[in-house]
């Protein structure tokens, strides 16, 4: 199957691609979302940075399926900042990779698998042409690819990686199935996967006593997942589960039968003795989410929500944030990136003059433009850059919220697999300590990253010690926070507990001194 998938990636669709009849290492080239940065070595990235992807069907017989990316909003942007920032934090420290330059070659995943994969042939291939088997990077090597965001878009990924060995380290997959050591022999995340988090939630529910409680998940293998061990764990103190609703995805059937369906959820939601409604869903069911909390007739509810909820909150307006207000929710672990905001208040045209990331975000944050007319149309002026303009916290503040919780794991990610270069070259040092990097570059393979990634351990700024275990997983610990949607418009998230099963004394902590019920419930 994975062969098949290659090969119409191979001969994509014609809006896509733009074709080469130049000789050599050259066939075609990419006209997507793509930043590249070179070095002694390059970190492969695929990451979403649109909300998300429309499929659409040419109409010419025989052509392959098209994919729009359609971005409404800068948040995820945070993380390829947070990747840049990391990128280059590695390259000034004199204690890591020293004498070593890391690049980059990052691409839009749009979270659809098409995409993904395609990016991680171009990665694979080198630069931005894709041809499977071979590398185009001349003088520089790959060791290995982070990404993707969602467990979808990080599956032909995985695929392709683990047949050649090339280490991927997700920030944000959390499907059980990657933990197949058969299937995804080089795929490692460091975010826990939902299995720990369909654990974390029952222990929440058994610490306040809740026995009736409703369940929203995702109509998919994950939902069905979470429905049949979040019920068993809540059976297993003597509750029930009062009701369970399945979301749709985003496609368009799909999502129009839904709408056909919102009254009758709602009147589930609105059962009177449910203690409890659960959210165990994914960002790609972000359009039905908001559709079926905008009505204004769900009643006031305690919320516990999976790690979706802070990828979905930048989202939620209007009536759902009084519907909302208050959710609890798990987080995947988040911790400090010391020096980032620095980085965000330097990120100007005039420090990264070739960056075209850099560049269209300048734009859009000042809504002005360094050719004077917009993209779309060139004879529509519209205010011209000068490169000058004031980098304040209300041009920051176009960006939204920040995710800090998912752009540490970005951080941590690009760390394991630094460290884990850093212990290859320290196992394999040449005669002289000071001899440049390609005495070993040129020795390099990617594969033998593994065994390095598999053992590697080390403390984060925060002081959070990161290593894998032999499935790939990160050690499972969730913070528990609340959200509150307040009247200015701001979003405000505290953590008041965690869910950490590796520490045997503290497995379980919720702050009995926070104000866990306001702003509609009493304790």
């Amino acid at each position: 199957m994975l062969v098949l998938t290659v090969l119409l990636q191979i001969f994509p669709a014609a809006s896509n691609i733009t074709h080469y009849s130049t000789p050599g290492c050259v066939l075609w080239k990419n006209n997507y979302t793509n930043t590249f940065q070179g070095g002694d070595f390059i970190l492969g990235a695929v990451l979403q940075l649109s909300d998300f992807n429309l499929i659409y069907y040419p109409p010419k017989i025989g052509h392959l399926a098209g994919c729009l990316c359609i971005r409404t909003s800068f948040q995820y942007y945070h993380h390829l900042l947070v990747f840049k920032f990391a990128i280059e934090e590695i390259n000034r420290s004199s204690w890591i990779l020293p004498n070593v330059t890391l690049g980059y070659q990052i691409f839009d995943s749009c979270a659809a698998p098409p995409k993904a994969l395609s990016g991680a042939l171009d990665i694979i291939s080198g630069t931005d042409y894709k041809i499977p088997n071979y590398a185009c990077l001349k003088n520089m090597k790959l060791i290995g690819v982070l990404g993707d965001l969602s467990s979808t878009s990080s599956y032909p990924i995985a695929q392709l990686a683990g047949l050649f060995r090339f280490p991927q380290v997700s920030y944000g997959a959390t499907d059980p199935v990657y933990n197949d050591r058969i299937q995804f022999p080089s795929f490692y995340r460091t975010v826990p996967n939902e299995l720990s988090e369909m654990d974390g939630i029952v222990q929440i529910l058994k610490h306040f006593g809740w026995k009736w409680v409703g369940l929203i998940v995702s109509d998919s293998d994950s939902g069905e997942q979470a429905l049949h061990r979040i019920r068993k764990g809540i059976e297993s103190y003597g509750g029930c589960v009062a009701f369970s609703v399945f979301l749709s995805d985003t496609s368009l059937l799909s999502y129009f039968l839904f709408l056909l369906k919102v009254k009758r959820i709602v009147n589930k939601i609105n059962q009177k003795d449910v203690d409890v409604i659960v959210l165990f869903l994914t960002p790609m069911h972000l359009k039905a989410f908001i559709r079926l909390f905008s009505s204004r007739q769900i009643t006031r509810r305690i919320w516990l929500s999976s790690s979706f909820f802070p990828t979905v909150a930048p989202h939620i307006h209007g009536y759902s944030r009084t519907t909302l207000n208050g959710t609890l929710s798990l987080s995947a672990q988040g911790g400090e990136i010391p020096g980032f905001d620095t980085f965000l208040y330097r990120m100007t045209p005039i420090n990264y003059p070739n960056d075209d990331t850099v560049t269209e975000i300048w734009e859009t944050l000042h809504g002005c433009s360094f050719t004077g007319s917009l993209k779309t149309n060139t004879s529509v002026p519209v205010q011209k850059c000068s490169g000058n303009e004031s980098l304040d916290d209300e041009a920051l503040s176009r960006f939204g919220n920040f995710d800090f919780g998912v752009g540490y794991q970005v951080y941590t990610a690009v760390y394991a697999l630094a460290h884990s270069l850093h212990n290859l070259f320290s196992a394999r040092a040449p005669a002289h300590p000071q001899a440049p990097a390609g005495s070993l570059k040129h020795r390099f393979k990617p594969w033998q990253l593994n065994a390095f990634i598999h053992n590697v351990t080390y403390k984060t700024p925060s002081g959070d010690i990161m290593f894998f275990k032999d499935n790939g997983d990160p050690p499972t610990h969730f913070d528990i926070v609340k959200w509150l949607f307040l009247n200015n418009g701001s979003t405000v998230s505290r953590k008041v507990g965690s869910f950490d099963e590796s520490n045997e004394e503290n497995h379980f902590y919720i702050n009995s001194s926070a104000d866990l019920w306001s702003p509609y419930f009493p304790e």
